[in-house]
């Protein structure tokens, strides 16, 4: 005020004016940057659909097999060779071990492991495992383990995310876990001022990690329950986790390793990380439950040992090892089938890349070539092919074109 007096009257007036104009300009300013910051904060909050089903949720939460049969379902409007990561076809008998025994030990704690035929959706019954375990809170930081870590990402957690964001059957019974991860719509950006009835989610939906939304007035809150993935190429060290999916461990090219001089062959690598590294995932206090879900390929390799019981042959019997190959039992006539192999055989070489006289035996002397064998999925044949009419003479196809250690 006192330069205001030292100055014209006209002067000191305008002054005045212009600094009530700046006032208000600024005032204005300001009433603008928090409109469009509650509109931002608004456009942030996400209503969240009822449950379409509390019974049946609950029924499928009771029991794993009727959990990945029914939202594991295939969408109808689809073709079976697009249900991918669906269960298009009926469970056989080692699709119930792998899901018991990663259930049991979601529930009481200890390693196990499997070997399967490749080719078998093991890695879908794994993925499928690991929501059931996170919706059922058997446990709240499970991790998948894959050959890679771009095989983990693959194969175990992206497909986990887009069951949750895109599953209509999950969408419908669990929307505060799905329908925030849907309105995410891709921008991870968005999770930060997320919230729900005002209270922020907290969700994360990264490339690498994912973190459950905080909703409440729902059964269960899964708030801050993760999910992350890791491969033998990777560091595993440092993080902490209380159960651990182990999907197929081993490459070719691991599996078939050998020593050279004085360095481990690389499956004897593997063996070494999953006994340390990925045992020392565990909370402090606590073990961490591990499940190897696998394929032989040798009896050198690291899943032959882990699924055998046998100690004095490298065996690891704390895993109580199973294995389940495409034939339970073989036929009693093998020389039947060995005249199978050799017809198919001349009539490929002849042009026919069918063996149609091969299959004319076959469906000739079909029951005395079934008697005695017995397949562990009668499933696995093409459907689509009408010279391919059963699981057995499929794995006799094989057999004849790629050999049968590559079966």
């Amino acid at each position: 005020s006192r330069i205001l007096s030292l100055m014209p009257k006209p002067k000191a007036a305008a002054l005045i004016n212009a600094l009530k104009a700046r006032t208000i300009d600024d005032s204005e300013q300001s009433k603008d940057i928090k409109r469009k910051r509650d509109m931002r904060e608004k456009a942030a909050g996400i209503v969240v659909p009822p449950i379409e089903n509390l019974a049946r949720r609950e029924k499928c939460l009771d029991d794993p097999v009727r959990f990945l049969l029914h939202y594991g379902q295939p969408d109808p409007d689809k073709p079976a060779e697009l249900q991918d990561g669906r269960f298009w076809m009926p469970f056989a008998a080692h699709h119930y071990s792998m899901i018991d025994a990663i259930y049991s030990r979601a529930v009481s704690g200890g390693d196990k492991a499997m070997a399967a035929p490749r080719g078998e959706g093991k890695s879908t019954v794994v993925f499928w495992m690991l929501i059931f375990i996170l919706l059922k809170q058997l446990r709240r930081h499970p991790c998948g383990i894959g050959q890679t870590n771009a095989k983990a990402k693959e194969k175990l957690f992206d497909p986990v995310l887009t069951q949750f964001q895109w599953n209509p059957f999950l969408m419908a019974d669990f929307p505060e876990v799905c329908y925030p991860l849907k309105e995410l719509d891709g921008a991870p950006q968005r999770a930060k001022k997320q919230h729900h009835n005002g209270v922020k989610t907290r969700i994360k939906a990264t490339q690498d990690h994912l973190q459950l939304p905080i909703v409440n007035g729902y059964p269960l809150n899964y708030g801050l329950s993760t999910l992350d993935y890791y491969g033998f190429d990777s560091d595993i060290r440092g993080s902490r986790h209380d159960f651990a999916a182990i999907d197929d461990p081993e490459k070719r090219e691991v599996a078939f390793s050998q020593r050279n001089g004085g360095r481990k062959a690389q499956h004897e690598v593997i063996e070494d990380l999953i006994d340390s590294d990925v045992a020392g995932l565990a909370f402090p206090n606590s073990t961490i439950p591990r499940v190897v879900i696998t394929t032989i390929q040798n009896r050198r390799c690291y899943s032959y040992r882990v699924t055998s019981r046998d100690v004095k042959k490298g065996g690891k019997p704390a895993f109580e090892g199973d294995r389940f190959g495409i034939l339970v039992t073989w036929p009693t006539d093998r020389d039947l089938w060995d005249e199978y192999i050799a017809l198919r055989h001349s009539s490929q070489a002849a042009g026919d890349k069918d063996g149609k006289a091969a299959v004319d035996f076959f469906l000739a002397n079909r029951a005395a070539m079934e008697a005695g064998a017995e397949v562990s999925n009668p499933e696995r044949y093409d459907h689509a092919n009408p010279l391919e009419v059963c699981a057995l003479q499929a794995f006799f196809n094989r057999v004849a074109d790629w050999g049968l250690d590559r079966v």
